[in-house]
């Protein structure tokens, strides 16, 4: 199980650019600009912290969480495949906008069967798309513990070993 302290820690970026110098750790295991979106290196170095060995060809990607469909335990359209989400795994988004595909990745935090919501764990956030199911806490930007309708879940993967 992955510690609290990898997974939490509500630390505010500079300016709201992704500039905050835990965000300069995880982009810079990945050879990135320390201030490019980091949702997936921050699950990925969270996942590995715990020890575990990770499955996702590039992570930075949000999109390649996905692209093992092994690893899938649940979507949108199918429901559970392999077996019920549970904590620690990785809650996929996928979202258009005008014509564009925007992908983003969480911790899964809390999944209870016959609930519509989920919470996660989210890196390079904001309070958008949580449609007043949470109040801004000032906490947003490296990661921040959301509460997620399921309906926006595309799927839940487990891409690791641990």
């Amino acid at each position: 199980m992955l510690k609290a302290e990898n997974r939490v820690h509500h630390v505010r970026e500079k300016t709201n650019r992704n500039d905050h110098p835990r965000i300069t750790l995880y982009n810079a295991r990945k050879w990135l600009r320390p201030n490019s979106p980091y949702c997936g290196t921050s699950v990925a170095w969270a996942i590995k912290q715990a020890g575990w060995l990770l499955d996702v060809d590039y992570p930075p990607i949000a999109r390649n969480w996905v692209l093992k469909k092994k690893h899938i335990v649940w979507s949108r359209e199918a429901g559970p495949i392999g077996g019920q989400p549970r904590r620690n795994d990785v809650v996929v988004f996928r979202s258009y906008v005008n014509g564009t595909t925007y992908w983003h990745v969480g911790l899964l935090e809390d999944w209870q069967e016959g609930s519509i919501y989920c919470k996660t764990v989210e890196g390079n956030t904001s309070d958008r798309g949580v449609l007043g199911i949470k109040k801004p806490t000032g906490k947003e930007g490296v990661y921040d513990e959301k509460i997620r309708n399921k309906k926006d879940v595309y799927c839940v993967v487990r891409p690791y070993a641990g």
